[in-house]
């Protein structure tokens, strides 16, 4: 019997969701203290917000098409090697996702 807590892929993926949920939240919180001291680089930071999250709803939906499309058998070793890159951005993708919803609420 294995007495791992979690695997290597799984730890990865919290690692990847962590990282986009620290990045994101970091990035605004960063435009949120410039534009307090008047340095505005985006004009709205609600608009801006909800464009990256219906990017990011777009890519969860199209995503499932493409495993599908890449986890065939007969499958390369590329087309492998994509499936797992896609998995750890979707990863960070929902982390990014994740901080996103909260900046909804705040903006």
């Amino acid at each position: 019997m294995d007495n791992k807590i979690m695997s290597k892929e799984e730890a990865y993926s919290f690692l990847y969701a962590f990282l986009g949920l620290i990045t994101y939240t970091i990035s605004m919180f960063f435009l949120l203290y410039q534009k307090q001291k008047g340095i505005i680089f985006v004009e709205n930071l609600a608009t801006i917000n909800s464009g990256i999250a219906y990017f990011i709803c777009a890519y969860c939906f199209m995503i499932p098409k493409l495993n599908k499309h890449l986890n065939r058998d007969g499958a390369n070793i590329k087309e492998r090697i994509l499936l797992k890159l896609f998995g750890n951005l979707t990863c960070f993708i929902i982390g990014t996702l994740l901080s996103v919803m909260f900046f909804i609420v705040v903006l």
